[in-house]
């Protein structure tokens, strides 16, 4: 049986604006452990993102308040009572697609002319969760977040073994094409995974 998440989506609705702003902060602090966990040095991390920079909070704050898409999800992620993580997920841009080659890049901005964000595939563009829950978070975010109909598309770090194996147990791509992405001071290779159109939410224990 795996462990039971729950998803809190971020926004007015559930939150006043000084709670967002903690979430914000504790977002930033999410991301920076995680890159931590992959063995990158702090003074890269904090480059990416400093938990201690309060600009940088609200910064965050103003993009989970007013997303520059509409349709962009930011959301806690909840084990028990327990925070377990954040998340962004959005439209899946043409820019997403740079470190991936011309020709893929082409390819996604073909396939966007006409469509609206919302008809786009989602992109998972952050994912920072606590070490063993990784399987069980990308699960709820793929049921939850992602409509029927689209595909769940992601950089993810060479490094990051419990997010690449999520994907593939999931039934993405084995054969990832690679890309290199600058972030802060830091630049790594990426793959990028891509998970088919589901058909519908899972039972939690599956």
């Amino acid at each position: 049986m795996s462990a039971s998440i729950e998803i809190r989506k971020l926004n007015l609705d559930g939150f006043s604006p000084d709670e967002l702003h903690d979430e914000a902060q504790r977002l930033r602090q999410f991301v920076y452990r995680d890159f931590l966990r992959l063995g990158i040095s702090e003074e890269d991390a904090r480059s990416i993102s400093d938990p201690d920079n309060e600009e940088e909070a609200l910064t965050q704050l103003d993009k989970i308040i007013s997303p520059r898409y509409p349709d962009t999800v930011y959301a806690k992620l909840l084990s028990g009572e327990e925070v377990a993580g954040y998340t962004k997920v959005g439209p899946r841009l043409p820019g997403d697609e740079a470190p991936f080659g011309r020709r893929r890049r082409i390819l996604a901005s073909v396939r966007e002319l006409g469509l609206a964000t919302e008809a786009v595939p989602r992109g998972l563009h952050a994912l920072a969760v606590r070490e063993g829950l990784t399987h069980a978070a990308l699960t709820r975010i793929y049921y939850d977040l992602v409509p029927a109909n689209q595909q769940l598309v992601a950089s993810v770090h060479e490094r990051d073994s419990e997010l690449q194996d999520a994907f593939t147990d999931l039934g993405a791509n084995t054969k990832a094409p690679q890309g290199s992405i600058m972030l802060g001071s830091y630049a790594a290779s990426y793959s990028r995974r891509a998970l088919p159109p589901h058909r519908g939410r899972q039972n939690e224990n599956e």
